[in-house]
């Protein structure tokens, strides 16, 4: 139930900011995966991916992202809980030399930071 709520809350931010379309358990285009939210902004691709109690297929889910998808996606984020979290899910994925390539289109931030700018004019 959280991380269905993590990834509504990710899909108001998106729609907040202006996408053009923000949909949830997006299909990875060229992949039998699925991302969290696929973003449209200026006709652009954006994933997240919410990762939540579990990182164990979070290099599968890059790789659907990026590799499977023939770089049709512009930018990956992931959700975690805590920014702790981050380096342990980066190392995960830079130890996968092809993943590594794509760690500069990999962003990392943290529920709390999507509450933040969600609610900020409140």
């Amino acid at each position: 139930m959280v991380h269905t709520h993590a990834c509504r809350l990710k899909q108001a931010l998106d729609i907040k900011r202006g996408c053009d379309e923000s949909i949830c358990e997006f299909p990875y285009p060229n992949s039998t995966g699925f991302s969290d939210i696929g973003t449209r902004t200026k006709g652009k691709l954006h994933c997240t991916e919410v990762v939540i109690g579990c990182d164990t297929n979070i290099c599968q889910h890059v790789r659907s992202c990026f590799i499977d998808s023939n770089n049709q996606v512009e930018t990956l984020t992931i959700v975690t809980l805590l920014k702790s979290e981050h380096e342990k899910i980066r190392q995960k994925i830079m130890s996968d030399s092809q993943l590594s390539l794509y760690i500069d289109h990999i962003s990392f931030i943290t529920l709390d930071d999507i509450l933040r700018e969600l609610y900020a004019e409140i």
